[in-house]
């Protein structure tokens, strides 16, 4: 998208007020390089070192960056339900391990978890079968 900016630039111009033309696109500039792909968190090998701490330090700063959180989550989901994937079961720990990072928020945890039962795809219930993530959303909710 940065590659686009001019007509990224254009297409908010037109379609959104000032302030948030500008504000969209001060996160398209600073953010959308530091945004990790989903390919790469269904691959790590290493989740600690590989996506939660990737993750951490660009959305932990003074105040959590809740929208970079959001659009990486976004991202993901979107991966794993448009796409017709062979998800192996380490791509499936690292969904849920995504899932459990204590920084996420609940709201997106439990919009994650929503478009994980509302995509209908058998390959993706055994992300729901993690014990953790059933406790949280219980006490979290």
């Amino acid at each position: 998208m940065s590659a686009e900016l001019s007509l990224v630039q254009m297409l908010a111009d037109a379609s959104l007020d000032s302030n948030t033309a500008a504000t969209f696109i001060s996160f398209v500039r600073d953010n959308l390089e530091e945004v990790i792909e989903p390919k790469d968190i269904l691959a790590a090998e290493d989740f600690q070192r590989e996506v939660y701490e990737v993750i951490s330090n660009t959305v932990q700063k003074e105040m959590l960056r809740v929208d970079v959180l959001s659009v990486i989550c976004t991202r993901l989901i979107n991966h794993i339900t448009v796409k017709d994937l062979k998800l192996s079961s380490k791509d499936i720990k690292n969904i849920q391990s995504f899932i459990l990072m204590d920084f996420l928020p609940n709201d997106l945890r439990l919009a994650m978890l929503q478009d994980v039962v509302s995509a209908q795809k058998p390959e993706l219930q055994p992300v729901l079968h993690n014990p953790e993530i059933g406790r949280l959303l219980l006490e979290k909710m």
